[in-house]
């Protein structure tokens, strides 16, 4: 698998023969590969066409090869586990082919890996020491969002949240809704629709943009914001 940092990319690999108002989240540790070649489009995702919601696990068979990869490009803004960037060629786009009422999609965020789960740093390591199990299958525990939108009204006033984001992370994850902001004022008048802690923007007016480019978006104070958000 690929976790997506600020600058730099981390792969895992198996080989069957050998024994960071606004805050960014802490960077993982990365090794940098300079023979790989950093894809430049993200898969695309219908939220809409998610149909299965909520939590899940699904188990993915490990085959005897030399060399086997989850082939998933992953997000590591949100503290809860990795978010699914992109399933690119590697085991999980082979389980999706042969599971299509569990395929792994863009957004899913991988909370458990064989009963591990807690922390992000936690997470990511069971993947890498999932990958080199004699068991020769991982076990995931996948947590579908489900989409939402709100519309914050032109304003003076502060969006009054604390954000987790990283310049190429997918959106921005919601640490904390603060005091006196668009965000508490969109809550009192929509108690139907509130807008929570843990909930990630991963749209603004219609735009899906990155954390540093969507940062930009959201500072426009008096611009009306349409905003797409996910809730885990």
């Amino acid at each position: 698998f690929r976790l997506r940092g600020a600058a730099d990319m981390f792969w895992c690999c198996c080989d069957k023969s050998a024994d960071g108002g606004i805050d960014a989240v802490h960077t993982m540790p990365a090794i940098q590969d300079s023979e790989t070649k950093e894809r430049e489009e993200i898969v695309e995702n219908s939220l809409e066409m998610n149909e299965r919601l909520g939590s899940f696990a699904v188990k993915i068979p490990l085959p005897e090869m030399y060399l086997c990869h989850l082939g998933l490009e992953l997000d590591d803004v949100d503290p809860r586990g990795p978010m699914i960037v992109s399933v690119g060629n590697g085991l999980v786009e082979s389980f999706n082919a042969e599971n299509p009422s569990k395929a792994l999609k863009p957004f899913d965020c991988i909370t458990a890996v064989n009963g591990t789960s807690g922390e992000m740093k936690a997470v990511v390591d069971a993947l890498k020491t999932g990958l080199q199990a004699a068991e020769r299958v991982i076990h995931l525990t996948v947590a579908r969002p489900t989409p939402y939108k709100i519309i914050l009204e032109k304003s003076s006033i502060k969006l009054g949240a604390q954000l987790n984001y990283k310049p190429s992370s997918q959106g921005i994850s919601l640490a904390q809704i603060a005091h006196g902001g668009r965000f508490e004022r969109w809550n009192a008048l929509n108690p139907d629709i509130p807008v929570k802690a843990g909930d990630r923007i991963v749209e603004v007016s219609g735009s899906r943009l990155q954390g540093a480019r969507m940062l930009e978006e959201l500072k426009k104070e008096e611009t009306e914001l349409m905003l797409t958000l996910l809730r885990y």
